[in-house]
C-alpha cells in the first residue's frame, strides 16, 4: 500500500474499519460489536463525505492496489448515517 500523509484529508481522526466509495460519496465505516442481553450485534456508523477532486485523489492514492477500486460496504444489522459536505 502507498504511504499517504493522513493529514492531507478531512476524514475523522479515528481510523475507520472500512472505507468505500459510491457514486456521490466516500464513506468511512466504523464497525462495533454491541450486546443485547448476551446476543452480539454488529452495528456501524457510516460517515458519508461528498466526493471532491481532492478527496478522490487521496482515495485513489490510498487504495491504488485494490482490485475493486471502490471497495464494498461491510454488511451490518444496523447503521447510523452522517453526511459531511
Amino acid at each position: 500500500m502507498v504511504s499517504v500523509d493522513l493529514s492531507e484529508l478531512d476524514y475523522d481522526n479515528d481510523a475507520p474499519n472500512n472505507i468505500y466509495r459510491t457514486k456521490h460519496y466516500i464513506v468511512c465505516q466504523y464497525i462495533e460489536i454491541m450486546y443485547d442481553d448476551d446476543t452480539p450485534m454488529v452495528v456501524s456508523r457510516d460517515v458519508f463525505y461528498t466526493r471532491t477532486t481532492k478527496r478522490d485523489n487521496y482515495y485513489n492514492k490510498l487504495f491504488a492496489d485494490r482490485r475493486k477500486r471502490d471497495g464494498k460496504r461491510v454488511r451490518t444489522i444496523m447503521q447510523k448515517r452522517e453526511y459531511v459536505a
